[in-house]
């Protein structure tokens, strides 16, 4: 996910400094260069745009960067915009974000709206200057208040998570509303999280629908993946798996990693689909190799279980241990088994407990998997496997488990290890000073009397 939200907030800036304010003219290349020559700004312009674009001559970056500054000696204001765009981008000249930053302050300081977008952004994420919120707000509100949509809805992000502002969730609303109703795809999208999530608005998965549709129908990815998932789990509309794997297959063709990992995943189910273990291999890769770690412990799975691919232990390894650095917890579980038992790997017991513990960090999932690996840790602590012998940590661990697991047979099982050692004289009460109530130990007591 982090990385669709990194890769969206990439294409939301192409999209803010692409934006081309200026109507071009219609006019033959060799009647705006006749009139670029005689020192027209607006010809100019114009024709620097057409070089730019490829559009009725060889594309020439170099040559529209010239052009483009020409216009600019010539007060173009519109051209000072988009010359911070060529400086930020480096399109015919070096990429030089502070001159990018210079010239978006020339155009939004002039009154031009995209310039004051382009300049919030800058503030917003540090480009060409220091990170200031309170500038970035600023500049999004002078831009919004001219109706760029761009800056309407990056104001309501601003009033979302109070950055540059005071957070308040109606303004986040009433902005992305207002970009959503000027058709802008990226305001339709926040609109759509704002009905999924009741920001600003009460929850309504079928209104959150209709927006991701508005937005994934302008071809925006991380709406199209909105409304695959809407579809898949039956959010705002009936399930529907086979429009789920259309549009997992639209953003997933699109280079969204959280696409392709649920591509991959459909197929490997069968879900709107017949099963095919290859495709599911194929999008499984696309997805680890756009550094997604769910998909990574996925393709790592593949090569454990020959799933569309031939049995490769050490390549199973190598993927889990990708996606264990990239803080994947099933993963990490995973990876400690690798050592634990020697696959693909020398075996280290050590390496194992770390593994292990790394992934039971934070946990939230009590399985089988789960407690078993608990389990194995607290007994690597009470035997000194992996790690120092500790028997206080031992009971800790063992005491854990008998609170967390539900399963009857889970907590019977933490605290005959208890009882055990107990019975061994390896611990006694004072084991539990900080961590059992009364009740939990005079049960405690009374079993090991009865034992």
């Amino acid at each position: 996910m982090i990385k669709t939200i990194k890769k969206l907030a990439l294409l939301l800036v192409l999209l803010i400094c692409m934006s081309k304010t200026h109507a071009q003219s219609e006019k033959s290349i060799e009647q705006l260069q006749k009139e670029a020559d005689a020192g027209n700004k607006e010809a100019l312009y114009d024709l620097a745009y057409r070089y730019i674009d490829g559009r009725g001559v060889v594309k020439d970056l170099t040559k529209g960067f010239n052009l483009m500054t020409n216009a600019v000696k010539k007060n173009s204001i519109e051209a000072q915009n988009t010359l911070g765009w060529l400086y930020e981008n480096g399109y015919g000249t070096t990429k030089d974000s502070k001159k990018a930053f210079y010239w978006y302050q020339k155009a939004a300081d002039n009154g031009f709206p995209a310039g004051q977008s382009n300049l919030g952004n800058c503030y917003q994420v540090g480009r060409g200057v220091e990170i200031d919120y309170e500038k970035a707000f600023y500049w999004y509100q002078k831009a919004a208040d001219n109706n760029r949509m761009e800056a309407q809805a990056n104001l309501g992000k601003c009033y979302e998570y109070g950055n540059g502002a005071k957070k308040d969730e109606d303004k986040a609303f009433y902005w992305y509303k207002k970009a959503a109703d000027g058709n802008y795809a990226y305001g339709q999208f926040r609109l759509g999280l704002c009905f999924e999530n009741g920001i600003g608005v009460e929850s309504d998965d079928k209104m959150a629908v209709y927006w991701y549709l508005q937005a994934a129908n302008k071809n925006l990815t991380i709406a199209m993946l909105n409304v695959g998932i809407c579809n898949q789990y039956g959010k705002g509309v009936p399930v529907d798996y086979t429009k789920a794997l259309y549009w997992y297959q639209k953003a997933a063709d699109d280079n969204d990693a959280n696409a392709q990992l649920r591509l991959a995943e459909m197929y490997e189910e069968g879900k709107g689909t017949a099963i095919d273990v290859h495709k599911a291999f194929y999008w499984y890769q696309k997805a680890a190799e756009g550094n997604d770690p769910m998909a990574q412990n996925a393709f790592a799975n593949c090569y454990e279980n020959a799933i569309g691919t031939s049995y490769d232990v050490n390549k199973s390894f190598y993927w889990f241990q990708k996606a264990a650095d990239n803080n994947n917890k099933t993963a990490q579980r995973n990876l400690g088994r690798c050592y634990r038992y020697s696959r693909g790997v020398d075996g280290d017991l050590e390496k194992a407990f770390y593994w292990y513990n790394k992934g039971l960090e934070n946990n939230d999932v009590y399985n089988q998997s789960t407690y078993e690996i608990s389990i194995y840790l607290a007994e690597c602590c009470e035997k000194g496997i992996g790690t120092k012998m500790d028997l206080q940590k031992a009971v800790e661990r063992y005491y854990d488990i008998g609170i967390k697991y539900e399963k009857y047979d889970f907590k019977m099982k933490a605290n005959q290890k208890i009882i055990e050692m107990i019975k061994n004289g390896r611990i006694d009460m004072n084991h539990f000073e900080t961590i059992a109530s009364y009740d939990y130990l005079v049960l405690l007591l009374a079993a090991v009397e009865a034992k």
